[in-house]
């Protein structure tokens, strides 16, 4: 849950119908605001650049973000940075209650003046993190931990013995007769 006092919103006061530009940091300070214990993100350094587009029925948020957080690797305990670099759309259409429809769509009441964006920024992030945090030098390796995992099932023991049951169980008049075929070619 994100603290109400904070930076990250915009103001929806006096808006014309037309196109706005807003730029946000997304840094530790946002990441402190948390009062979510079990964050994973402790440093950022993320920009975060909104365009809105505010129409007579709905505002519409393009994001693009981009930058580094700060992990720690599930395997060796060492802190690494991962790039981030992605965009999300929002859309609040304007009604008569707040309800959130979906993940990307919201409606929100006419009468709001501020859209705050911090909760919706913190899920964003979180999403654009992989569930599997692997420091890069171990990335490579576990590719090919992934894939000596599929050969292995490929080349299982079950499948040699049922390509050898199978040369075993073949009638030897056929075996005798595609001889006689691949002679007379």
């Amino acid at each position: 849950m994100v603290k109400k006092e904070n930076k990250y919103g915009l103001s929806l006061i006096n808006l014309k119908n037309k196109e706005y530009q807003h730029h946000f940091l997304v840094d530790k300070a946002f990441f402190a605001q948390i009062e979510d214990q079990e964050a994973t993100i402790e440093e950022a350094n993320i920009d975060v650049n909104i365009s809105m587009l505010k129409s007579e029925t709905m505002i519409q948020l393009f994001f693009h973000c981009a930058g580094a957080v700060q992990l720690i690797c599930d395997r060796s305990l060492d802190t690494f940075e991962y790039p981030i670099d992605f965009k999300e759309k929002m859309i609040f259409k304007f009604g008569e209650e707040d309800k959130v429809i979906s993940d990307e769509l919201e409606v929100i009441n006419r009468t709001r003046t501020f859209l705050d964006l911090s909760q919706y920024l913190y899920e964003i992030i979180h999403l654009a993190i992989p569930m599997k945090k692997l420091h890069p030098r171990f990335e490579e390796e576990d590719e090919d931990e992934e894939e000596s995992e599929l050969m292995m099932i490929y080349q299982s023991d079950a499948t040699e013995k049922k390509a050898s049951e199978k040369q075993e169980n073949e009638d030897p008049r056929w075996a005798a007769l595609k001889k006689l075929k691949d002679s007379h070619k």
